[in-house]
């Protein structure tokens, strides 16, 4: 791995932890807009990329955690999660909400207890971690229906979607394990081990690489995706938990 993208990735992690400083929420970006859940809020919080200040809050019945906007920049997905984690409530669910009239306009099933999740680029699955069922959920989006649950590493937490949604990593922080999906037969097609308490996944625009977030173990593990296995690990001191990557 060349000294160019160690740079890069090592100032994207940092990006993405200073994220962290919204009490245990998640941030998305469209455009000028910035969206944060703040899970012991109950809310999501809209800040103008510009200027900083916030926009607006808006309130949610359960408590809010991996969030996302759809490609146009009108609607926020987000996960709710209920009290009782260890089994599917009725507040579990991902939720569309219309950014200009701040209301939930949809509800998507998506498993107990959903956590972070990914939306497959033809806008029209997605998969959900299921943190405490050990499971990761596919929900087709426009029927609004689950299509099916699937067992995955211990406490799974990131969820990513390769550039030409053909599959689905699932970072798994108990077991210390990624999970493979295939999305054409939404069935688990491979399980490797990373380094210690692995969180969120992206890949490279070309498809070739994925790279895993590593907490405890301060290291980002580099994945050859033909072969599904773990080809380098970059250090990464801090405790990283997100990861993006610039084109």
């Amino acid at each position: 791995m060349g000294p160019l993208m160690t740079k890069r990735i090592s100032l994207l992690i940092i990006a993405t932890l200073t994220a962290t400083f919204y009490p245990n929420g998640a941030a998305a970006q469209a455009g000028s807009l910035i969206a944060v859940s703040n899970e012991l809020g109950h809310t999501v919080t809209l800040i103008d990329a510009r200027t900083l200040k916030v926009v607006r809050s808006i309130g949610l019945p359960q408590r809010p955690r991996g969030i996302a906007f759809t490609p146009d920049g009108s609607r926020i997905f987000v996960a709710l999660s209920d009290p009782d984690i260890r089994r599917q409530g009725g507040g579990d669910a991902i939720v569309a909400i219309d950014v200009r009239s701040n209301k939930i306009t949809a509800v998507f099933p998506a498993g107990s207890d959903p956590e972070r999740f990914a939306i497959t680029p033809d806008g029209k699955r997605m998969y959900s971690a299921n943190e405490e069922g050990n499971s990761v959920t596919a929900t087709d989006i426009p029927s609004r229906r689950e299509i099916t649950s699937l067992v995955v590493g211990i406490e799974p937490e990131g969820v990513g979607i390769t550039p030409d949604g053909r599959w689905c990593y699932v970072t798994a922080e108990t077991s210390n394990s990624v999970s493979v999906v295939d999305i054409r037969t939404n069935k688990v097609v491979a399980n490797f081990l990373v380094d210690v308490r692995p969180r969120a996944v992206a890949f490279s625009p070309d498809g070739k690489r994925a790279y895993v977030a590593s907490m405890m173990a301060g290291k980002i593990a580099v994945i050859d995706l033909t072969r599904n296995e773990v080809i380098d690990y970059i250090e990464a001191p801090g405790g990283p938990d997100g990861i993006a990557l610039l084109d």
